[in-house]
């Protein structure tokens, strides 16, 4: 039944498929016509259940119409599948909501299929949203079906991404002759991969044509993958050259923009590989990169590292939970708190909102042992969240026009946040993954006010600096100025969960952890406001005083 499923969504025969094979019930809305770029776009609703919709537009858009078109249909169904497609592939889009404090983001999930490839989430999220013909669901257990089918949960995520970055490792190792020397591999492993992450999520966030690097793997390269290796590293030569300066153009390259930036500036000449790294590259383009958050690059890392080393190392990926644990009391919960005061102060509202976005940007972050960059990442992100809050407000009160909003001075910006990490591969998948936060935090911008900065090529990034904290002056990459804040976290390795609950001393053997904020009495100069942190065994200050 299940292949009999995926048939009939290749035969764009939507409404047969859900009222027929899925047992929803009829449509209950006209279609929806908005005008973009001169044109007009319809999404017709082919069915319904229970106040919650499916859409389908006769066309694959790009981001910003997709944007559009959710917006207006917002208006008449608070919950919605949306399904695009074009002769040779689909894309299934859902609204995923996520509560911080007292507002909610929401984002917009994605599934593509390509007709004909053999697909089984595909299949396994047709057979969830199946209604029974025998029961008859209330709204929230419908609701729930399609939640369980299409919100991505970061954790089965983690787990198959992991498991491709592990392999993508593996096949990679064996390629390098006995003769290369255990640096020299790892180093250009780290490289590599960090670039492999970079295009993929390009694929999927529309920084270029959708699926033009899978496609390029897919359409350009052997089957056996022996020139897999030199084609990549033509890529990479070819992204970090401008535009006006690529005198050469090879088949498949056409499309990809000039990256800028740290990602691609290192030449690199690769071993030839083999069909295991082809293939697991073509099967972790197969996800949906820009529904993963950043911030479990960290489990992919530790996937790929012995435990031996992670151990040495003092490596271990901390989730996005227990990050917040530390975040939040740190300086979110205030920030939040503010912004919900605020928003109760009438005419003053307005104003104390622009000086709320003003105090977001004086804040610079920093954490000085920062694997894969998980705190940086998720500060980041949520305060690009809360910014986002602040902006959609303003132009609520005040009809500030969204364009100026969304592309002329956002104050939380990548060049705000700082890393220093002892080991090159965490530190280049951080440098890489603050970009592509980046770019997600942009998406939500555009899907908000319709609206939001191109980013290629890059002209502001997060300093991730590969040295030993413990020996680094701080200020040499992350100097206070008067009118800044510093913020600078770092967890211990060893501290169970329980004790990442919140900033405070841990006494466990090795244990690091550090919560300071530095604010400035003097230019140049960085005085503690607050701090809790320790290390066993150590009378090392994290502090740094110039």
């Amino acid at each position: 039944m299940t292949t009999a499923l995926i048939e009939r969504a290749e035969q764009r025969d939507y409404q047969k498929l859900f009222i027929q094979d899925l047992n929803w019930s009829r449509p209950d809305q006209p279609p929806v016509t908005v005008e973009y770029d001169g044109r007009k776009v319809s999404a017709t609703n082919v069915s319904s259940h229970k106040g919650l919709r499916v859409w389908v537009v006769n066309e694959k858009p790009d981001s910003k119409l997709e944007a559009t078109l959710d917006q207006h249909l917002a208006k008449s169904s608070t919950d919605r599948i949306l399904i695009f497609h074009d002769e040779h592939e689909q894309v299934w889009r859902w609204p995923v909501r996520r509560a911080v404090g007292s507002t909610t983001t929401t984002r917009l999930s994605r599934h593509r299929h390509r007709n004909g490839d053999t697909d089984p989430r595909f299949a396994e999220k047709l057979d969830v949203i199946r209604l029974p013909y025998d029961v008859i669901l209330d709204s929230n257990a419908v609701l729930a079906k399609v939640r369980q089918a299409f919100d991505v949960e970061a954790a089965n995520e983690t787990k198959h991404a992991s498991k491709l970055m592990a392999r993508l490792y593996a096949a990679m190792e064996k390629a390098y002759p006995q003769s290369t020397t255990r640096e020299e591999r790892d180093h250009e492993i780290s490289v590599t991969l960090a670039r492999i992450l970079f295009l993929m999520f390009g694929d999927d966030t529309d920084m270029w044509a959708p699926d033009l690097f899978s496609t390029l793997i897919r359409d350009h390269t052997a089957a056996d993958g022996s020139d897999i290796g030199a084609q990549l590293s033509d890529l990479f030569t070819f992204l970090d050259t401008p535009e006006d300066q690529r005198d050469t153009r090879q088949a498949g390259f056409d499309g990809f923009r000039y990256v800028n930036g740290r990602i691609f500036s290192e030449p690199l000449s690769l071993p030839v590989l083999n069909a295991e790294f082809r293939t697991a590259v073509l099967e972790a383009c197969d996800r949906d990169w820009a529904s993963i958050s950043p911030a479990i690059f960290g489990s992919m890392f530790q996937s790929v590292r012995d435990a031996e080393t992670r151990r040495q190392l003092g490596e271990h990926y901390t989730s996005e939970e227990n990050i917040l644990k530390t975040l939040n009391p740190l300086f979110l919960d205030e920030l939040r708190t503010e912004f919900a005061h605020v928003r109760t102060l009438g005419k003053y509202e307005a104003d104390r909102l622009r000086k709320l976005r003003d105090k977001l940007g004086r804040i610079r972050y920093m954490d000085p042992a920062c694997g894969c960059g998980n705190f940086i990442i998720v500060a980041y992100r949520e305060l690009r969240d809360l910014e986002l809050a602040i902006m959609e407000r303003l132009q609520e009160i005040t009809g500030d026009n969204p364009m100026l909003l969304a592309n002329v001075g956002l104050k939380v910006t990548l060049d705000h946040f700082y890393g220093i990490e002892i080991d090159e591969w965490p530190a280049r998948i951080a440098e890489t993954a603050m970009f592509l936060v980046d770019r997600q935090c942009d998406l939500k911008l555009e899907a908000s006010l319709g609206h939001a900065p191109d980013r290629l090529p890059i002209q502001e990034q997060a300093t991730i600096v590969v040295d030993n904290a413990l020996r680094l002056d701080w200020t040499g990459c992350a100097a206070p100025t008067n009118t800044s804040s510093l913020l600078a976290t770092h967890r211990s390795s060893a501290t169970s969960p329980a004790m990442r609950s919140k900033p405070k001393t841990s006494v466990m053997p090795g244990a690091v952890r550090t919560s300071v904020v530095l604010t400035t009495s003097q230019p140049g100069t960085p005085r503690p406001c607050s701090t809790s942190r320790t290390r066993r065994g150590a009378g090392h200050s994290f502090r740094q005083t110039p």
